[in-house]
């Protein structure tokens, strides 16, 4: 929670001025004003990019990525279960612009879906409520999409779609790869 406060308080900070309280005239004062204030955080272990009218500003990581490991700029983390937030604002938004539609089915948006899964709907893939396996056997797996869709919608279904909540990382995943083809570039 304290490092969560100080982030927002670094983010509301620089509205104004620099690391020192002083006006800030430029991008380069901005970016070392940002780095200032993000080293004098303590805990605090990830990476920062700030970007203004298309400049890199700061481009750097803090702390350890695992431990006795450093953090680069470079490294990837997982992030477990935020995605999901990050996919489902991504698809209700598409869903409010007219892209996607909440009740059509997942075939309308990704090819050879069999025909035991062609019932599900985007609504139900958000929902949990699809019937689609929880988590690929592998979890760790690094799949590309296109392996990803095959596999996933080879599994069997454990329930028929919309008839019980079913926690599905999988069913998330689909919804990402349906953000794929429907924006045509990856999501």
């Amino acid at each position: 929670m304290r490092l969560m406060l100080g982030l927002a308080a670094l983010v509301a900070g620089f509205s104004a001025g620099d690391a020192r309280g002083q006006k800030t005239d430029s991008p380069d004062d901005l970016g070392g004003a940002i780095e200032t204030r993000l080293e004098a955080l303590e805990g605090f272990a990830g990476q920062v990019v700030v970007e203004y009218h298309g400049e890199v500003l700061v481009r750097r990581a803090f702390g350890e990525a695992s431990e006795g490991r450093p953090a680069a700029p470079d490294t990837r983390y997982y992030i477990g279960s935020v995605a999901k937030t990050m996919t489902s604002t991504v698809v209700l938004g598409l869903c409010e612009r007219g892209v996607l539609e909440l009740d059509g089915t997942i075939d309308a948006y990704l090819p050879e879906v069999p025909v035991d899964k062609r019932a599900i709907t985007v609504r139900q893939l958000l929902a949990h409520r699809s019937g689609m396996v929880a988590n690929h056997e592998d979890p760790l797996a690094e799949l590309d999409r296109e392996a990803f869709e095959i596999w996933a919608l080879a599994q069997p279904l454990g329930t028929a779609p919309g008839t019980a909540f079913s926690y599905s990382n999988v069913g998330y995943s689909l919804l990402a790869a349906i953000v794929d083809r429907v924006c045509e570039e990856s999501f």
